[in-house]
């Protein structure tokens, strides 16, 4: 059965279909059969050695390319590819680009990076540039960059009009060389803002942003210096589904994001798992999910945990959704919308945060937040910090309504952490139809002025807040956070039978629930701002 995004898609690709076989399949699981047909689009062969298929026309990926007509197929045998790939242009739409044998062809970054001088003369490994529904399945796409600062930008970019499929791809070591000895800091990333693994669009890197379109789903993108996976620009588009992204863990180099959508860009994210962005010296706040000055954005069905902040909805405007994820172990809050409008944050589990459960700050306006379980965030608290389940600091006009906020707060003495805590100045909320109950230092505080406080069941209050009437017991629990076994290949032909997508990501998922029974970093004072 089709699941809604594919029925309301940004982009609509024909079936993948693969049918026949023109060099020996082999018998891992993971190795998927290739092709020959008397009818239909032609199949170009690539093997780096000649040994897996000896058979193969081309001994370069770009070779097949640069011969490869609209439509035709590139089957590329295991093997290391020390190149740079180009598709560029309407001559080379819905090229089919696989790898025979999930990630065993590798496109790694060559020992000389040659820049793009039609790309701000950046390096990537593998780009798309204005050639429509062109896919990229199954890859190990690899770095380094041969030097210790901008000497990679992207594993893979979809631009000037390009769009693409990206599926099921292994995206690796996007980053220059890390730091070496005598370096304090030898064995981490560069602090250079360079290094991301995919970009649909363009980022703020960019002199000017481009527009592009994909569908990036089903990849394991690991060990990039900046970003994961970026969808940015005017009239750039994404659906972002079922990735598993992890950055490098605490660091002091870099200011790390896992996925982001940035500068009037639209996009659906969902399914996804993303964790490891913290910056140790807690200047700024890297995150696991960033809107940045977005356009309309979907989020739904996530798992994002421990970064410093794990979904972050800064500077836009235009609606947008942060439906039933689940976000756990942040440093500083699970959720914030800062300076941001239209925002419908629902049905999310946020728990074990540092900070706030979810953070309205700096102008926040006109914003909902509806039905969602918020659970033993801000354990602890120093006197510079605010925190508890729902913190509304300088934020005007939003409604809260129906949420279930329990056992947040630390005993300290300092009343700085509450259920529901208004500071002064926010004003013209509506706070209504929320449930309470053993959060320190009170269920309800409002510190200002103005704010109405309705139907609100809780135990404690404090200033102009109103909760009464206790539940004698609340078991409410919503439905959140990823699916691992989303079957995202499902709907393209032949893709669920010549690849064995679950025993891959299998020993992958093993490491996630270790993952998530860790506790979150030790935040210092308030939350922090990204790093885009």
């Amino acid at each position: 059965m089709l699941t809604p995004h594919r029925t309301v898609a940004i982009l609509i690709f024909p079936a993948i279909a693969y049918l026949g076989a023109a060099c020996e399949r082999t018998d891992t699981p993971t190795g998927a059969r290739l092709m020959a047909s008397l009818a239909g689009p032609a199949r170009l062969l690539v093997d780096d050695d000649l040994v897996q298929c000896p058979t193969a026309q081309y001994m370069s990926i770009q070779a097949a390319v640069n011969d490869a007509q609209p439509g035709d197929h590139i089957d590329v045998c295991p093997g290391t590819y020390h190149e740079q790939v180009i598709i560029s242009g309407s001559g080379k739409n819905n090229i089919q680009l696989r790898s025979t044998k999930q990630w065993a062809a590798v496109i790694k970054a060559p020992t000389v990076m040659v820049p793009d001088p039609a790309d701000n003369g950046f390096f990537t490994i593998l780009r798309i540039s204005g050639a429509q529904n062109v896919t990229i399945l199954a890859f190990t796409i690899a770095g380094p960059g041969p030097d210790f600062c901008g000497s990679l930008h992207y594993g893979i970019r979809v631009d000037h009009d390009g769009s693409a499929n990206i599926l099921g791809n292994h995206i690796t070591d996007i980053r220059d060389q890390y730091r070496p000895p005598p370096d304090p800091f030898a064995g981490q990333p560069s602090g250079c803002q360079n290094g991301m693994g995919v970009v649909v669009g363009g980022h703020f890197n960019d002199v000017v942003f481009s527009t592009g379109s994909a569908r990036i789903e089903g990849n394991l993108v690991d060990k990039y210096q900046k970003n994961g996976v970026v969808v940015g620009g005017s009239g750039s588009s994404a659906v972002i589904a079922a990735n598993r992204v992890f950055g490098f863990g605490p660091t002091s180099g870099i200011a790390q994001n896992g996925i982001e959508v940035l500068q009037d860009a639209t996009a659906e994210v969902k399914h996804n798992f993303s964790s490891g962005h913290i910056y140790t010296p807690q200047t700024v706040a890297p995150t696991g999910v960033l809107l940045a000055l977005a356009g309309s954005v979907d989020i739904h069905h996530n798992t994002i945990t421990q970064n410093d902040v794990d979904m972050y909805a800064e500077l836009s405007s235009a609606p947008s959704s942060l439906t039933h994820n689940r976000t756990r172990a942040s440093t500083f809050d699970g959720i914030v919308v800062d300076l941001a409008n239209n925002v419908t944050v629902g049905e999310n589990l946020t728990e074990q945060n540092g900070g706030p459960g979810i953070g309205l700050y700096d102008g926040a306006m006109g914003n909902t937040l509806e039905n969602n379980q918020i659970d033993r965030n801000t354990p602890t608290c120093p006197l510079t910090c605010f925190g508890g389940g729902i913190l509304l600091y300088e934020a005007n006009d939003n409604t809260l309504r129906g949420n279930h906020i329990r056992n947040n707060g630390t005993f300290n003495n300092l009343d700085n952490t509450d259920g529901i805590r208004v500071n002064t100045p926010s004003t013209g909320n509506i706070i209504e139809s929320n449930h309470l109950r053993g959060n320190l230092t009170h269920d309800c505080h409002d510190a200002s002025m103005g704010n109405t406080w309705a139907d609100n069941h809780g135990q404690t209050s404090f200033g102009t807040a109103v909760c009464s009437d206790p539940d004698p017991q609340d078991d409410f629990a919503v439905e959140a956070g990823w699916d691992p076994s989303y079957p995202w290949y499902s709907v393209y032909d032949g893709l669920a039978t010549d690849y064995d997508w679950p025993s891959l990501y299998s020993a992958i998922d093993a490491q996630i629930q270790g993952l998530l029974d860790l506790l979150p970093q030790v935040g210092v004072g308030g939350v922090r701002r990204p790093s885009p």
